[in-house]
């Protein structure tokens, strides 16, 4: 059965913690919700713990800083963890092996910034790259900016373990990108993200 609420305030008290997604949840990119900041205060007065879960390529620390910017009290947060912040561990950890990655990413030097105390390189060419380290694309391109490059991408996720999940995340598409991006290999999932109904 489908509950409706309000606020989760209204069922809060049937949990010990709560994960919330940064963009789209807390924020809408530059500044929080309405009732969010007051929300996530009266959570934490009553004693629940808080954590925010987040597919932003950066690490954990730049993204605190961001949301801290935007008035929302980071320390109200039990952790704060990104796929950037994942990915970072694996390749520090050496559960990836590749070392020479080619970068896109949405601002210039966000890759650099990400790829400090990492024994990694970051190279302008995708033909001598191991694998591509995607941050976020540009804002105002499209697909086919950055088709070359994808379809060179796709030839190097061949070599991805199979125990490694390939996920298609798209940011309002439409219904012909997805095809042709799908189309060209197989993907494990599909994770879309912007103003996406319900039914799609």
């Amino acid at each position: 059965m489908t509950l409706k609420i309000e606020s989760i305030l209204e069922i809060s008290n049937k949990y010990d913690a709560i994960v919330f997604d940064q963009y789209g949840v807390l924020h809408d990119g530059k500044i929080p919700y309405f009732g969010a900041i007051e929300c996530l205060s009266t959570l934490k007065k009553i004693g629940l713990k808080l954590a925010v879960l987040s597919n932003s390529g950066k690490r954990s620390n730049p993204n605190k800083k961001r949301i801290s910017d935007m008035g929302f009290n980071a320390s109200f947060f039990e952790n704060i963890m990104t796929s950037g912040e994942a990915l970072w561990g694996d390749v520090a950890n050496e559960f990836i092996a590749e070392k020479k990655f080619f970068p896109i990413e949405r601002n210039f030097g966000d890759a650099e910034d990400w790829a400090s105390g990492l024994d990694i390189l970051l190279t302008n060419s995708i033909d001598s790259s191991e694998a591509v380290l995607l941050m976020g694309i540009p804002d105002g391109d499209g697909l086919q900016e950055w088709q070359a490059i994808l379809e060179k991408a796709i030839k190097l996720s061949a070599e991805t373990p199979p125990n490694i999940s390939k996920v298609a995340l798209f940011v309002n598409p439409t219904n012909d990108e997805i095809l042709k991006v799908t189309n060209s290999m197989k993907f494990d999932l599909v994770q879309l993200h912007g103003e996406e109904s319900p039914s799609r």
